[in-house]
């Protein structure tokens, strides 16, 4: 299942080409749209940065369609006052409501330019 926006913490320092290949790799482990335990061998390194990342990104934006390698929190503590830790994450993977619209754009003007 692919998504249009991913973050991750490491590897860092990745070339589009490296980056594409990683993102493709997390898209066939999760196929099904559930993301595969940290042990699946994937190219992304577990970092809690990523995880308070995911735990702050759906308490902000609770209808945002993300997924992630960790389960979502249930906390409802604000991330400054949390005494809990972040479980560490690989990636986040997100689906933006309006990048299927711009890329339908893009594909039009590029229709009409020609090129």
């Amino acid at each position: 299942m692919t998504f249009d926006l991913y973050a991750w913490a490491s590897p860092r320092g990745l070339d589009g080409d490296a980056a594409a290949a990683a993102v493709a790799a997390w898209d066939s482990a999760t196929p099904d749209g559930v993301p595969p335990p940290h042990d699946a061998g994937l190219p992304f390194d577990p970092s809690t940065d990523v995880g308070w990342f995911y735990r702050e990104l759906v308490l902000d934006l609770p209808g945002i369609e993300a997924a992630s390698d960790v389960p979502r929190s249930r906390g409802t503590t604000p991330l400054w006052r949390s005494m809990e830790e972040a479980s560490p994450a690989r990636v986040v993977a997100m689906r933006l409501p309006f990048a299927q619209e711009i890329r339908r754009r893009l594909r039009d003007r590029q229709a009409g330019d020609g090129s």
